[in-house]
């Protein structure tokens, strides 16, 4: 199941070092507005929609990775994280 046709099922996984281009903020606020579950985005998230950052981390909450992007606040659900200049998944 995935949020839009862009975003990764919750089966792929992103590996360290990987990176990857944030959602548009469009996409963004989508996701605010659907998503119902815990982990919701920060305010601060949404102004680094587009951006490009290397995953540096992941912590798994209630079975989920949740990634940690490198110079860039809070954690990161898959779906508002796409493929950057290099795709790496594991």
């Amino acid at each position: 199941m995935s949020h839009s046709r862009n975003s990764r099922t919750e089966i792929e996984r992103i590996a360290l070092g990987s990176r990857v281009r944030v959602a548009e903020a469009r996409e963004l606020e989508a996701f605010l507005r659907k998503w119902s579950s815990h982990d919701p985005l920060e305010p601060g998230q949404m102004l680094c929609a587009g951006r490009v950052a290397r995953v540096v981390g992941v912590r798994v909450h209630e079975g989920r990775d949740l990634y940690v992007l490198e110079d860039l606040p809070g954690l990161w659900h898959p779906a508002c994280l796409r493929p950057g200049e290099v795709r790496n998944f594991a």
